[in-house]
């Protein structure tokens, strides 16, 4: 079973991660960039996992976490395997429902294309034409 929940971390003001913990195996997501507000550790109730009504945004900031951990939720419900198991799998959904290749897809295809033009003695050919 995975257990996922929110912690904060680190000593410089207030920083929130999504933990997602499986036999001895842990991921950490960083969610303090999609927070609004100025938010102080005070803000947060850990036994809740969310913001207290007192903070800035505090409404806005519950839905978000909300909506962010949801679709590892939903993705946690029936996975027998690994958390990185997890994580990878919904990294290649993810790439695959979308249109544009990203960096890593990209230099792949580049690199395949390179790979595929040889010489007659075996020595891979070289052009930029590969790269426009």
């Amino acid at each position: 079973m995975i257990t996922i929940n929110y912690q904060m971390f680190g000593n410089k003001g207030f920083q929130l991660r999504l933990r997602l913990y499986q036999d001895g195996e842990t991921k950490f997501i960083n969610v303090t960039k999609l927070l609004k507000g100025s938010i102080q550790k005070r803000h947060w109730n850990q036994k809740k996992q969310l913001f207290i009504p007192s903070c800035p945004f505090s409404d806005e900031n519950n839905s978000i976490l909300v909506q962010f951990r949801q679709k590892y939720d939903e993705a946690a419900i029936n996975w027998t395997g690994s958390v990185f198991g997890m994580i990878a799998a919904m990294e290649t959904a993810r790439q695959d429902n979308a249109g544009t290749p990203t960096v890593s897809q990209f230099i792949q295809s580049v690199i395949d294309d390179l790979n595929k033009r040889k010489h007659s003695d075996g020595t891979t050919k070289g052009s930029f034409e590969v790269y426009l």
